[in-house]
């Protein structure tokens, strides 16, 4: 017969008394009969490994056994999402040592396993951080040479995509074009564009979760022509002499012209460039200028939005004088009382001129020339002007022309001024259109 303390020994084989986080203690028997019961544990697990795979994450863990060498029977996967936000995420049975979280949190979690033997556990294990990734990769688009402030470049570009992501990048697969998809490996791919034209990339990465990005594009714009060689119109804005000549005495014009339809247009005077416009949808374009002193020659060159420029156009010239022509009265004198054909010889009317009586002279221009002498002879009694025609004098209007430019006449017979007091007024104008004159008064009896 057995004795109380075997009986009792033989009833409570294995005794575990479950502490919080704490382990489980247990009697075993050391054998039957009479045999003594030995004080045993549920050891502590180890932290589990925390893999994520897709959308899932695997958990694996070690083997616990109890203090004298005995398999614990199953394990408890535990997950801390919060403050007291314990969620059991398994239960398994040795020597089943792993389980998935089919349904994982985002944010940051921590996955913890509990050692069983039987109806007894052991302290939770040390917990294993993780953080899900269930973002996808998020990938850039980097042209070389980058293009220009328009968006364009005038040659072939190098396109390189680059993915990042809170994993690793899987592939990246992009199109060109009307082309095929093309899967490149890895989280970086590049390639070249030469087609003429607007060339749209599409493209997006996936991680090694199988997290897929939204497709985005990016279009690349070559253009390798140059523009059309552009024409500047044979006119200026201010032409003050004779219609047409571009000879002028006003600084400030406007050229126009035609180029390619939204190309820059940039003027220039030899080294100086004047600023730029873009052509019309129609291609006309205008240009402020300002003229130097002189003889101006202007070309235009066309600039596409890739950068791309046109041959000068062929030069249009425009002159500038701004300096008034010079009038000389040589015949008559100032300030000489003048008879017909006696006294003093200098006083003879028919002297005059070398022996041709009237008025004579010469001009000047130092800039675009001569081009017009006139003459007006003025009663100063009777504030009357000769008409040009007998000895006639009436109200004052248009000058009379005269004969020659540089060097004028116009024969005056004595009778058109005799017993009269006169002021002869010479009037000059050169090409541009300034004008210059000369005065002297005299008279005679």
């Amino acid at each position: 017969m057995r004795s109380p303390l075997a009986l009792i020994a033989a009833a409570v084989a294995t005794l575990v008394v479950l502490q919080p986080q704490a382990a489980s203690a247990a009697w075993a028997a050391t054998g039957s009969g009479n045999a003594p019961a030995a004080a045993t544990s549920v050891h502590r697990a180890a932290a589990p490994t925390a893999t994520q795979v897709g959308s899932s994450v695997n958990l694996s863990w070690a083997a616990v056994t109890l203090d004298e060498g005995t398999a614990a029977t199953g394990y408890t996967v535990l997950r801390h999402s919060g403050i007291g936000v314990v969620t059991p995420i398994c239960t398994t049975v040795e020597p089943t040592r792993s389980c998935t979280d089919t349904a994982p949190v985002q944010g940051a979690v921590q996955y913890g396993v509990v050692a069983r033997f039987r109806s007894w556990t052991g302290q939770e294990s040390p917990l294993t951080p993780f953080t899900l990734d269930a973002s996808p990769p998020v990938t850039t688009a980097a042209s070389s040479p980058a293009p220009n402030g328009a968006g364009w470049n005038n040659g072939a570009v190098t396109l390189t995509l680059t993915a990042t992501d809170a994993s690793s990048v899987a592939s990246i697969t992009y199109q060109v074009g009307a082309g095929s998809p093309v899967t490149a490996a890895g989280s970086s791919t590049s390639f070249g564009v030469s087609a003429q034209g607007q060339t749209m990339i599409s493209y997006y990465a996936r991680d090694a979760f199988g997290n897929v990005e939204a497709a985005k594009s990016y279009t690349v714009r070559v253009d390798m022509n140059a523009p059309a060689t552009p024409t500047i119109n044979n006119s200026i804005s201010s032409d003050s002499g004779a219609a047409g000549d571009r000879v002028t005495n006003v600084a400030a014009q406007t050229l126009t012209g035609i180029a390619e339809a939204g190309s820059t247009v940039t003027i220039s005077r030899g080294a100086t460039t004047f600023p730029s416009v873009v052509a019309a949808a129609n291609g006309t374009y205008s240009v402020p200028v300002t003229l130097v002193q002189g003889a101006n020659s202007f070309t235009a060159v066309a600039t596409d939005q890739a950068g791309n420029n046109s041959p000068a156009s062929a030069a249009v010239s425009a002159t500038l004088d701004t300096v008034a022509p010079t009038a000389t009265i040589t015949d008559p004198k100032n300030a000489v009382a003048y008879r017909d054909n006696s006294g003093p010889a200098a006083g003879r009317w028919a002297n005059t001129c070398a022996g041709v009586p009237g008025a004579c002279g010469t001009a000047s221009d130092s800039g675009s020339g001569v081009t017009s002498v006139r003459l007006a002879l003025r009663d100063t009694t009777t504030n009357t002007c000769w008409s040009g025609s007998g000895t006639a004098y009436a109200a004052c209007g248009s000058a009379l022309g005269v004969t020659g430019t540089t060097a004028w006449s116009r024969a005056i017979a004595y009778g058109v001024v005799a017993g009269r007091s006169l002021q002869l007024t010479i009037t000059v104008t050169d090409l541009a259109g300034n004008g210059g004159t000369g005065t002297v008064s005299f008279s005679t009896q």
